[in-house]
């Protein structure tokens, strides 16, 4: 059974793409988070970049591990609603996108070409501590 979702916007264009962004550490800012809040500051650029997508007839589909339920979704469309980030629909469920724009994504071209490029990044991440 699907989990819930909410279309934020008819969309005008049917036949623009879809590009999906995830939330977390990706259009909020973790280092921004005031004391006892969940959510940071948006990234610099993010409103620009979002009003700009939304003009070209882009679909914009918000995806979040804890958008579960009514309550989390009502909670991320607030926070999209308050720094005015324009948006289509907030989901937990990955979408069939023609775009995804994720913290954590790997490019695929190749296996071989993955397996270096999260070989490099844990070599990376353990040089950090």
């Amino acid at each position: 059974m699907a989990k819930p979702c909410i279309l934020r916007a008819k969309r005008d264009n049917i036949m623009g793409k879809i590009i999906a962004i995830d939330f977390d550490d990706t259009i909020h800012d973790p280092s921004q988070k005031p004391t006892g809040g969940r959510m940071g500051k948006p990234f610099e650029g993010c409103a620009e970049v979002f009003q700009e997508f939304l003009d070209k007839g882009f679909e914009i589909v918000i995806f979040c591990v804890w958008a579960d339920d009514e309550k989390n979704i009502a909670t991320i469309g607030k926070w999209l609603d308050y720094f005015k980030l324009p948006y289509h629909k907030i989901t937990n469920i990955k979408p069939a996108a023609d775009y995804f724009i994720d913290d954590r994504a790997v490019h695929f071209k190749s296996w071989p070409q993955v397996r270096l490029e999260i070989l490099a990044r844990e070599a990376t991440s353990r040089e950090d501590i």
